[in-house]
């Protein structure tokens, strides 16, 4: 074991190392040591070391397809859409596998789903971010998006229900929307909302149970879960929130302009019409670089903590909503209070749309949204140092 500068190295005798073909050589001596490394050389008694590294570091990532034999086997890759074309808004989402996992051939642990409600014209986006400690991670994600999806469906499109009734009546008067009828809707989004999402882990057990020939458990399929749904109310729009686990829920409006570094207005503190608005706060766990996830029980024996997962908002303009796992925002956001401040997601919106990141082309908003999912399942392949894991987004983009 050899330090060089704040280089660290450790070599064994008769040492030589690959890495996917990169031009990189050790090569061992037993009395003198060179270690070369861009063109800088290090000396040591006991090894002599010499590095080439001319490639790409992208380059020497592996793209190993997941095997086909695995129990719960998932796509590499999934991209979904829906144009609303008398609402004016176009609603896509994709889902990338990391480079963490093709480099190894692992399946991809993210999943989403996107639908436009039967009746009652609810849009539902849902993403959902698998433990990557968790063997089984994916079907759960998979399970909670498809199962949530199908159940919020069935009640959302009562239009009978406490929550449509409400909102049914807050139509007729549009312009008397105060914080008190923000409360009741968001009271009866919790009533609505939250046994349908706690429903989805009795279906994710019967699926632990299967598992007969192997050792399984419910936190075997843990997996995060942000939800957004929104309705168009009279000339204004609806949206609530729920969400376990890390990622980000914002509402974005392009045209807003707020002075620099000026959080985005949280949830609950006042009525607001045109502000832009995170509408989620990220969970943390026990330990720094945990978080929590739908599969924890507890979570659901605390209703003071429940509705607290809940955020409403109604906005009269919007230029997307946005919804998305942590493999999209720990890259693109460096810590969580940089996810509050308008102008990052001014910036974020300008990288999707306009510029790009890196060889990543930004999307063409004039396309149809099977277009656009397209489109952003490509740029999802974005390269970001340190930062590989699955990535998932859903849009939902409002157009003139």
């Amino acid at each position: 074991s050899s330090n060089f500068a704040g280089v660290s190295a450790t070599l064994t005798h008769e040492n030589s190392l690959s890495i996917n073909n990169n031009e990189t050589q050790l090569a061992t001596q037993t009395k003198e040591s060179n270690l070369n490394i861009n063109n800088s050389t290090f000396t040591d008694n006991n090894i002599t070391s010499k590095v080439n590294n001319k490639r790409d570091p992208r380059k020497l990532w592996n793209n190993i397809p997941t095997s086909p034999d695995i129990r719960f086997k998932k796509p590499d890759e999934d991209k979904f859409s829906i144009d609303l074309i008398e609402d004016h808004l176009k609603i896509f989402g994709a889902s990338k596998r990391g480079r963490s996992h093709a480099h190894i051939g692992s399946p991809r642990d993210d999943d989403f789903a996107i639908i436009r409600t039967d009746n009652e014209n609810w849009n539902v986006m849902i993403v959902a971010d698998g433990a990557g400690s968790a063997k089984y991670s994916r079907e759960g994600s998979r399970i909670a998006c498809d199962y949530i999806k199908n159940g919020l469906n069935r009640e959302l499109s009562n239009s009978e229900s406490p929550l449509n009734t409400c909102i049914s009546q807050i139509i007729k008067k549009p312009t008397e929307i105060d914080t008190a009828k923000l409360k009741k809707i968001k009271l009866l989004a919790y009533s609505q909302l939250v046994p349908t999402i706690q429903s989805s882990i009795p279906k994710i057990e019967e699926t632990v149970k299967s598992c007969n020939e192997v050792q399984a458990e419910l936190k075997d399929f843990a997996t995060t879960l942000l939800l957004l749904i929104s309705k168009k109310i009279g000339n204004k729009y609806l949206f609530l929130s729920f969400s376990i686990g890390d990622g980000a829920i914002v509402i974005f409006d392009q045209k807003e302009i707020i002075s620099n570094d000026t959080p985005i207005v949280k949830d609950g503190k006042s009525q607001y019409l045109y502000k832009s608005l995170l509408m989620n706060n990220p969970d943390s766990g026990e330990f720094a670089g945990q978080t929590r996830f739908l599969t924890m029980k507890s979570i659901f024996k605390n209703g003071n903590e429940l509705i607290n997962r809940i955020s409403i908002h109604i906005v009269e303009s919007f230029t997307a909503a946005m919804i998305m796992t942590d493999g999209v925002s720990d890259a693109k956001f460096e810590t969580e209070q940089q996810l509050t401040i308008k102008e990052n997601w001014d910036q974020f919106w300008n990288d999707l749309t306009r510029t790009g990141s890196d060889d990543s082309q930004p999307l063409n908003l004039d396309s149809n949204a099977e277009e656009l999912s397209t489109q952003l399942l490509s740029w999802l392949d974005y390269w970001v140092i340190g930062n590989h894991d699955d990535r998932t987004i859903v849009v939902m983009y409002k157009y003139e």
